[in-house]
This record gives C-alpha cells, structure tokens and sequence, in this order.
C-alpha cells in the first residue's frame, strides 16, 4: 500500500478484473493524461514568455544605461526596430542583448533618436 501511494497512480484495477472497472479506470486515465499535457504546454509557453520578459528587460537595462536614455525611449526604440524589421521585441531585445556581450562594457551603443 505505501508504494501504491508514492506512485501516485491514477487509476487501479483490482483482480477479479470487472470490465465496467477497467473501462471507467481507462477512460479516467485518459483524461488525466490530456488534463496535464495541457498543463505541462501551458507551464513551458509561461516559461518562454517569462523568458522573453527577462530579455526584453535586459535590453532596456543596456540601451538605458548605453544610450542614456529613460527606460520607456529604450523600450519605444526596441518596440519600433521590431515593428520596422516585422519581427518580434524578442528578437530585437536578445540582437541587444548579443551585441552587448560581443562589444563589452566599455563600448557604447549608439540610439538614433526620433528614428
């Protein structure tokens, strides 16, 4: 019983075998497995959009403190470059991000204003 337990199964089948038994304990098993596929897709799409969050914060740190600017001029500049490249702020923000590490510290990342 303490293994049944920690196993956590969904359904059980006890011997004599009933087919009624088997039947609703197979469907329950079904719907279970649906109901935490759904759940584990929705974990890893929260996942990829508390990453994108990150990113997009890192750029706006880098342009604000590179460009000396204020943060909502940084995030206008990485909304309008993805808006003029019709990709996503995402993608905008992790080229910043990329750039930063590749120029390093001392370097200056130049913003155009009012472009």
């Amino acid at each position: 019983m303490p293994l049944l337990l920690e196993a956590r199964p969904v359904a059980v089948i006890t011997k004599p075998v009933a087919l009624q038994a088997m039947l609703t304990s197979v469907v329950v098993a079904c719907q279970t497995f649906g109901y935490r596929r759904r759940l584990r897709d929705k974990a890893a799409k929260l996942d990829e959009v508390l990453k994108a969050a990150r990113k997009v914060e890192q750029a706006k740190t880098i342009l604000m403190t590179r460009g000396k600017i204020e943060e909502p001029e940084a995030y206008a500049f990485l909304r309008e470059q993805a808006m003029r490249k019709k990709v996503t702020i995402n993608m905008v923000a992790s080229g910043v991000v990329d750039a930063d590490g590749v120029l390093g510290v001392g370097e200056v990342i130049p913003v155009i204003r009012g472009s």
